[in-house]
């Protein structure tokens, strides 16, 4: 088979081609250099890969296939948009139907305990020397088969035929014991499970499904055949939250793993006294947004079905994203009114979880999403607000930002990519929060102290001598404007001396144990190739000398291209951006922050081009409202950029950009990124970038500037383009690639 056809496996070959290579031991080397390994990795993974293809080749041998030739297998298939199948069998059956059958692998004995807890089953099994919480590999199998059916045209079409089914060819059935327990008897007819004992039975289903061959020519049309639309996050998560049936969401592989380790550790949490915090690390596209609002949902769904509020909460510091998904949530709703209690109150902005407003572990679940861009300071420009909506005297906060969420909740998880904090004042590394939370009792006096020492030597002092000062400038003559701003640093000051009051409402006792759990997420959940083109991003941005030959991007990998000028980019991403015909595509133009962001429109009441290379000019996202001649032309506002329409006829800073996705996403890179000859290598220019909080002193500039290009990078589900404003950088980028 070609290339095209090969890359969406690590392995694929006709069933005789696949037993010699078993037989001549040439398998595991195929299958690295289809997965891009170094040849001589071996681990446990490798390990398990040989078992599995021992047990599938004397499977198949056993399956008696008249024309072994003519049956294609593949292994560790690359699922639609992220997660890898065990393996996949191709090849006509005796009705004639054409068969694709997923086949997830165990080699699980009969160490096996299942549960059910929260309305859910589960499955105890001891693998890797501890035990681990895991779905019935049934269940495992037909969460793929949905995903493909969700994803994949073909098989809408009558001729084609979609099997999944479990082997544990290590476990043995018991009656009704374990993994044949009645609990999981309706899953099992579903998607059936196959044990040691039951392989000759497993043989003869499958010569029956694959036994007039042709799986040659079904294994390329599935890799060729068009991919469904995928529905928007937003729009998605809304019909989740809503419908119990939904399924839009299925979470496979180490997201699934990071699921179901959430609910064991709500499960031990709610069983003590303790808190616990459970850190979600993963890169773009790994699916932490979707585990944190399918989690949400069911939260939702088992309190609506017990009669009962939800005690849980989605927060995150993207005013765009809370917005949208109200809005969304809100219109899903029908013409239900909003009401407190409501799911779409259940989404908030993380500056509203604080002691004043929160008792010690009130909340039972907080969900911190987008969690790298939890401040230092857990107060915010709306206190005046939110003081009202709390009924408090004060609602400064002492403790920063990732503690006062810690103490809010029996259980915080934080979602966090290390590489994606862009500001000084971001502090949500999953380091420094894993040693916080290790440490809460302690942190959490010592914040308290500090303040107290500030306040009284610091705070205090000077707010009483300004608020002295601004009091004697009311008897001048002021204009209205100037009478305002006195006003306003009057009630700035007293609002100072009243930060004292906010400690009333914190615990002198806070509770002295908190257990951290973490977990990361490697699988990218996009196109085929898109984890390998962000770990070529990491390498290209973040090394110093990246190793040219290790670390090529190839052509097949992903659509990257790199242009000559923002004309030709504008030009492709609005081809892209295709809204009329099905499936649609949505494309956008992005851009490091090196312009001024205005505020205001030109004299003719249009906004101001303020991106202006050459003669090359677009407006940023801004918050500024066109007049009504140009108001058609661009998003509403700079929070929904991202999904409106006419956010294509604006340029989307970090800001905007952060936390969504595009079928392509164009990048401008701007002069304050650039090539070094004589070190070889990117650097970084802070005074160049216009957020007011980089300098050239800043030692953390270089650093965050690398980030706000990482994450613009990858925005892209299916391509990313890019345009530099140095050729250099350019000429830097192309040396890692094949093409």
């Amino acid at each position: 088979m070609k290339t095209k056809e090969l890359r969406q496996a690590y392995y694929t070959a006709t069933v005789s081609e696949f037993q010699k290579d078993v037989e001549r031991g040439q398998y595991i080397e195929k299958m690295l250099l289809g997965g891009k390994f170094l040849l001589d990795t071996y681990n446990s993974e490798t390990k398990s890969w040989e078992e599995n293809a021992k047990v599938i080749s004397k499977l198949l041998s056993d399956a008696n296939l008249p024309n072994p030739d003519d049956v294609y297998v593949s292994f560790e298939y690359a699922a639609p948009v992220g997660g890898r199948v065990d393996c996949v069998l191709f090849g006509t059956g005796k009705d004639g139907k054409k068969n694709v059958i997923l086949i997830e692998l165990k080699q699980w004995g009969n160490q096996v305990e299942v549960f059910s807890a929260y309305g859910k089953r589960w499955v105890n099994v001891f693998v890797g020397g501890s035990d681990k919480i895991v779905d019935h590999p049934s269940e495992q199998a037909e969460r793929y088969e949905i995903h493909f059916r969700n994803f994949v045209n073909l098989f809408d079409q009558e001729e084609y035929e979609l099997t999944s089914l479990a082997y544990c060819y290590n476990y043995e059935s018991k009656g009704k014991e374990g993994l044949f327990d009645d609990m999981f008897a309706e899953l099992r007819e579903r998607c059936p499970l196959y044990s040691k004992d039951m392989t000759a039975e497993l043989s003869q289903n499958l010569h029956n499904l694959l036994c007039n061959g042709q799986g040659e020519g079904i294994a390329k049309s599935l890799a060729g055949t068009d991919l469904k639309p995928t529905k928007a996050l937003i729009e998605a998560a809304a019909n989740m939250m809503i419908d119990p049936n939904d399924n839009t969401f299925v979470l496979l592989g180490d997201q699934d793993d990071a699921y179901k380790t959430f609910w064991n550790v709500l499960k031990k949490t709610l069983d003590s006294n303790d808190k616990s915090v459970f850190i979600v690390k993963g890169g773009p596209g790994t699916g932490k947004t979707v585990i944190a609002l399918k989690i949400l949902s069911e939260l939702y769904k088992e309190a609506m079905q017990n009669g009962k509020e939800c005690n849980a909460y989605y927060a995150t510091r993207s005013t765009a994203l809370t917005k949208q998904l109200s809005e969304a949530l809100h219109c899903s709703n029908g013409n239900r009114k909003k009401h407190t209690g409501g799911v779409e109150d259940l989404i908030q902005k993380t500056y509203q979880f604080r002691p004043a407003c929160y008792k010690e572990s009130q909340i039972d679940v907080l969900l911190v999403d987008e969690a790298h861009r939890v401040q230092e300071k857990s107060n915010d420009q709306t206190d005046g607000s939110l003081k009202k909506k709390c009924g408090v005297e004060s609602v400064y906060c002492p403790l920063n930002q990732a503690l006062s969420l810690i103490y809010c909740s029996k259980v915080t998880v934080f979602f966090i990519d290390d590489h994606q904090a862009v500001k000084n004042q971001e502090i949500g590394y999953s380091e420094a929060i894993k040693k916080l939370a290790g440490n809460y009792q302690g942190e959490y006096i010592k914040q308290i102290e500090e303040f107290k020492a500030e306040y009284s030597n610091k705070t205090k002092p000077n707010a009483e001598k300004k608020l002295e000062a601004y009091r004697q400038a009311l008897d001048g003559d002021h204009s209205d404007a100037e009478m305002a701003k006195i006003e306003r640093n009057i009630a700035t000051e007293e609002r100072n001396i009243d930060r004292i009051k906010g400690l009333k409402y914190l615990t002198k006792d806070p509770l002295p144990n908190v257990n951290v759990y973490t977990h990361e997420l490697t699988t990218q959940f996009r196109c085929v190739g898109a984890d390998r083109f962000v770990t070529w991003v990491d390498n290209v941005l973040y090394k110093e000398v990246p190793n040219e030959k290790k670390f090529k991007l190839d052509k097949e990998d992903f659509d990257f291209k790199i242009f000559q000028s923002p004309q030709e980019l504008e030009q492709e991403i609005r081809k892209l951006n295709d809204q009329e015909k099905e499936p649609k595509t949505t494309a956008r133009i992005v851009a490091g922050w090196c312009w001024d962001w205005s505020s205001k429109a030109d004299e003719n009441g249009d906004l101001k081009k303020e991106i202006q290379i050459g003669d090359w000019s677009m407006p940023w996202e801004t918050k500024a409202k066109p007049s009504k001649e140009f108001k058609s032309q661009y998003a509403r506002s700079a929070d929904f950029w991202a999904k409106d329409p006419q956010g294509i006829n604006q340029v989307g800073c970090i800001y905007s950009a952060q936390g969504f996705e595009f079928d392509y996403v164009g990048v401008i890179l701007g002069p304050d990124i650039k090539y070094d000859a004589k070190k070889d290598a990117l650097i970084c220019l802070p005074k160049l970038n216009k957020e007011r909080n980089l300098t050239e002193k800043d030692e953390n500039g270089d650093r965050l500037i690398r980030n706000i290009y990482k994450v613009l990078l990858t925005r892209g589900r299916k391509g990313c383009y890019m345009y530099s404003c140095d050729p250099k950088v350019s000429n830097y980028f192309k040396r890692f690639m094949n093409y």
